[in-house]
C-alpha cells in the first residue's frame, strides 16, 4: 500500500480468527481454555470425542429445527404434550436447573471478571452484576 493507494485487498480467510472459532465450535471463554488445556496434555488422542460430539450436537439441531418448523411448536411443548404427567415435570425440572446453573455460571463468571479487571470487592462486583441484568431487561423493551 502507498501512501495515497488503497490497501490491498486480503482472501476472506485472512479475517477468520478466535472470533469465528468461538461462534462455529460452541466455545465460550471457559470451553475455550479447558479445551486448550486438554490438547496441550493429551494432543490429539481426544479428537474423535470433539467430532463426535461436534456431529450428535449438529443432528440434534438439525433434528429439533425441522421438528419446529414442521410443527409450529418448539422442543418444550412437544415434550409437555409427549410426557405428561410426574415424567413430564420431571423433564421440566431438569431443564430448569440446568438453565439455572447456566444462568449462575455467567453471573459469577461477569462478577469475578469486574473483581480481576477493575479490582472491585467481590460483593460490589456481584450488585452490580445484578444492576446490569436489570438495565439490560429494561432496555430491551426498546428494541
Amino acid at each position: 500500500m502507498g501512501l495515497l493507494g488503497s490497501p490491498k485487498p486480503r482472501p476472506w480467510w485472512w479475517y477468520l480468527g478466535p472470533g469465528f472459532l468461538v461462534s462455529v465450535g460452541y466455545m465460550d471463554p471457559g470451553n475455550w481454555a479447558t479445551s486448550l488445556e486438554a490438547g496441550s496434555r493429551y494432543g490429539y488422542r481426544l479428537l474423535f470425542v470433539v467430532t463426535l460430539s461436534s456431529a450428535m450436537a449438529v443432528l440434534f439441531q438439525a433434528i429439533a429445527a425441522r421438528l419446529g418448523v414442521a410443527t409450529g411448536k418448539d422442543l418444550a411443548e412437544h415434550m409437555r404434550a409427549h410426557y405428561p404427567g410426574a415424567w413430564g415435570r420431571f423433564l421440566f425440572l431438569t431443564a430448569f436447573l440446568a438453565m439455572v446453573a447456566t444462568d449462575l455460571a455467567e453471573f459469577m463468571g461477569m462478577a469475578v471478571a469486574l473483581n480481576l479487571l477493575f479490582g472491585l470487592p467481590l460483593v460490589l462486583a456481584a450488585w452490580l452484576t445484578v444492576l446490569d441484568v436489570f438495565l439490560i431487561l429494561y432496555l430491551e423493551r426498546f428494541g
